[in-house]
């Protein structure tokens, strides 16, 4: 009872056992497990290392002779060299290593039984099912061993390793599900929030044990509980059904509740929802509440699927019924996630209200260094051609065209972090959000992509100095002509007209000794997923900004008047980004909403703040700048758009409008996020659910509900429908509109749970 806890108890007395490491990894480095313990854990709860069973892979005695990331160049292990001869000294270093770390696992094996198993566990559940590194089917019998990353928990990972390149394939050490479940008095607690869960905890909880389902094997110890979210339980029939039950007998049942148990039913039989009958209701263990619920009331069940299909030819005759002659502003936490979640629909938008983009946080963190070093090696240093193309043109250029320059200072003293040579400023000259005047509108002709030829750059036209508006010019010409040469042209000219304006370079000589020095200095000494200095981070992030300025250019649209980088300060890179703050990041929201007085705000709407956590900050940002709007009695009401994209999809009962989309238009989508987005097209952090680029996997989501609303109208309803939009619909786009007040409500609720109390 915690009424009875006065005083935190006291703790230093604990034993603790470290589930899992990567290998081979120093306890120094930021993305190691054991440093994540001692900084969070150990040190929260006094607990001494001595009473630790901890994975210190540095203490081996071939770590102390030899440097690891030496010895395992890219921090990769050749599993096979167990079974093999080495094939050289590198391999003999390497094989030693793995008998090293065998022997380890095999004394920590023993020590964990010896010290009578977990008592207590905490973990949590991946989305292949495993716990700890105990992987889809693992053998439930092995103790702790080295083991090699499946995709899921490659992809999962990639984010703290800078892409998937450096997990894929990975190796870890993890205690086995024979030594969780040594101890079968244990207290094991299992936690997992959203829907992406749901799957793998309806198969842990509900189906037979497997070992295909390595969670499964907590069936056996009294111990066991799941913590669960609503989101990450809507596969648990029996407590979806006692929920419904007491809700319908309470008479508190909500109509989206009811709607979304009926489309949920029609669905699995693949019936039309007016078609469900009596039966089929009764047959269904949570439809059978509802029927009960609705039939005591004297009304036929036909009247209440009838009203779920009101509701959902509502929602697409909404979907055809959009905005028009409004102010938006687009925000996304991302640079890809607007154009993952609704790029389809931006022609109707562009061409009939005016549109604002605003990128909350500068996205360092999804500029791989593997990308900026295969555009930079584009160049060729010892060509003239090159050199007068790529540099001297940009220098040429100055700055004294860019309006949109202004000065960044660092907050925090600089790492050594170039040449010796340099002679670098203190500021760096940035690109950056606009507040002066009102963006004009851009002319409707302007936002037609033409697919006209276009004579080719002769080489004298390339002394020119290259502007901003050029290299657009450039990457449009390569665009619409599907040349990727000179769609890399573009993109390799703004990865260095970043640079420079990052370094303050002024000469060409200079120029070059940055260029050398990220190739065969910066990037190659750093260790894998170490996070970048604070100028390279922002480079990085401006890099980014350059992928959305030239996607939108496709259509017409100024990137110095209508699209605004807020650069978040939240957005630090650490493993726990700090919660955002009023002065730092709402308000720069908030004086983006007095500037343009939007009508319509759309935001990223992750359920239980299980998407990314950029999402729910941006989210909170979004919601406070609209809090100091009430505040101060701001004339501004817009209404909300909540999006999802990638990460999370509607359930088609959650969303208000369903707007149809052709497979024209999301083929667009896929060619215009390859074209813009180089950072991502190499797919370096995909989802665990799809191995390539988010635009596929957003094409599915689309296609997927557009098939559940044809189960539930019916192919006639879509194949006789007036409106050719309708009828021709190869996809659908599900958004959920709100008015301030219920989007408040929302984040206020979301808040609450997730526990960042006065922060904001």
């Amino acid at each position: 009872n915690k009424d009875d806890l006065k005083a935190f108890p006291t703790t230093s007395e604990l034993r603790f056992i470290q589930l899992d490491e990567f290998f081979p990894i120093s306890p120094a480095q930021h993305n190691s497990f054991l440093g994540y313990i001692r900084k969070y854990y150990l040190s929260t709860l006094q607990i001494k290392e001595e009473n630790c069973l901890l994975m210190d892979f540095t203490k081996l005695p071939i770590f102390q002779k030899n440097d690891m990331h030496k010895v395992f160049p890219n921090d990769k292990v050749d599993i096979t060299l167990k079974d093999r001869k080495a094939k050289n000294s590198l391999e003999a270093l390497q094989k030693q290593a793995l008998a090293e770390v065998d022997e380890f696992c095999k004394n920590y094996e023993q020590q964990v039984k010896k010290m009578g198993g977990y008592g207590f566990f905490l973990g949590g559940i991946g989305h292949d099912g495993h716990i700890a590194f105990n992987f889809r089917g693992c053998d439930p019998k092995l103790g702790t061993r080295l083991v090699v990353l499946n995709y899921e928990t490659s992809a999962q990972s990639a984010g703290d390793f800078g892409g998937i390149t450096n997990t894929r394939n990975k190796a870890a050490v993890t205690v086995g599900l024979n030594t969780i479940v040594h101890n079968k008095k244990a207290k094991i607690v299992i936690m997992a929030a959203g829907e992406k869960k749901a799957k793998r905890v309806k198969e842990a909880i509900m189906l037979p044990m497997h070992r295909l389902r390595p969670s499964s094997v907590l069936h056996d110890l009294p111990g066991a509980r799941f913590y669960l979210t609503s989101g990450a339980s809507i596969y648990l029939t029996d407590r979806r059904t006692e929920d419904i039950a007491l809700a319908c007998e309470k008479k508190t049942i909500s109509e989206k509740i009811i709607f979304h148990t009926i489309c949920k039913l029609a669905i699995n039989l693949k019936k039309r929802v007016v078609e469900l009958t009596a039966q089929d209701f009764l047959a269904d263990s949570q439809a059978f509440p509802i029927y009960c619920y609705w039939t005591k009331q004297s009304k036929p069940i036909s009247e209440l699927t009838g009203n779920v299909e009101k509701f959902l030819i509502r929602l697409i005759e909404r979907g055809v019924s959009l905005p028009a002659n409004v102010r938006i502003l687009h925000t996304s936490p991302h640079h890809d996630d607007i154009m993952l979640a609704y790029h389809e629909i931006m022609n109707f938008l562009f061409k009939y209200d005016t549109n604002y983009f605003t990128y909350v946080t500068s996205g360092f963190n999804s500029c791989p260094d593997k990308y900026i070093i295969r555009v930079l090696r584009r160049l060729n240093l010892k060509s003239d051609e090159d050199v007068k193309y790529y540099l001297e043109s940009l220098l040429e250029d100055g700055y004294e065209n860019e309006a949109e320059e202004t000065e960044y200072k660092s907050e925090e003293k600089q790492d050594e972090e170039e040449p010796a040579n340099s002679n670098s400023s203190s500021t760096i000259p940035v690109e950056s959000m606009q507040n002066g005047g009102k963006p004009e509108p851009v002319p409707e002709e302007s936002m037609i992509i033409s697919n006209a030829e276009e004579a080719p750059i002769h080489w004298s036209q390339k002394t020119k100095k290259m502007s901003l508006e050029r290299i657009m010019d450039i990457f449009k010409r390569g665009y619409n002509l599907q040349r990727d040469s000179l769609v890399d042209e573009a993109e390799t000219l703004l990865v260095l007209r970043r640079m420079k304006q990052v370094y303050g370079i002024t000469k060409v000589d200079r120029f070059k000794s940055i260029i050398k020095y990220h190739l065969n200095e910066y990037f190659p000494s750093k260790l894998v997923g170490q996070q970048d200095n604070e100028k390279v981070k922002f480079f990085k992030g401006l890099v980014r900004e350059s992928e959305v300025d030239r996607m939108w250019a496709l259509n017409g649209i100024n990137p110095k008047t209508n699209v605004f980088h807020l650069r978040s300060k939240f957005y630090t890179g650490e493993y726990f980004q700090p919660l955002p703050d009023q002065k730092k990041d709402a308000q720069p929201m908030f004086d983006l909403y007095q500037q343009l007085q939007p009508d319509l705000v759309t935001v990223a709407f992750d359920p239980e703040g299980t998407g990314p956590d950029t999402h729910y900050k941006v989210l909170q940002i979004v919601a406070q700048a609209l809090r100091m709007a009430k505040s101060e009695k701001a004339d501004l009401k817009p209404k909300i758009w909540g999006y999802r994209n990638v990460w999370h999809r509607f359930q088609i009962c959650d969303s208000s409008i369903a707007i149809p989309v052709s497979a024209k238009s999301m083929t667009e989508m896929h060619k215009v996020f390859l074209a813009s987005f180089g950072c991502q097209k190499q797919a370096e952090f995909p989802s665990p659910e799809y191995d390539g680029p988010f635009s596929v996997l957003s094409q599915r989501f689309h296609i997927q509900q557009q098939k559940e609303l044809k189960i539930l109208l019916g192919a006639e309803y879509f194949d006789t429908h007036w409106n050719k939009k309708i009828k021709n619909a190869d996809g659908f786009i599900l958004l959920k509109e709100m008015e301030v007040d219920q989007f408040l409500e929302h984040a206020d609720d979301l808040r609450s749970k997730i526990e960042i109390h006065k922060q904001l």
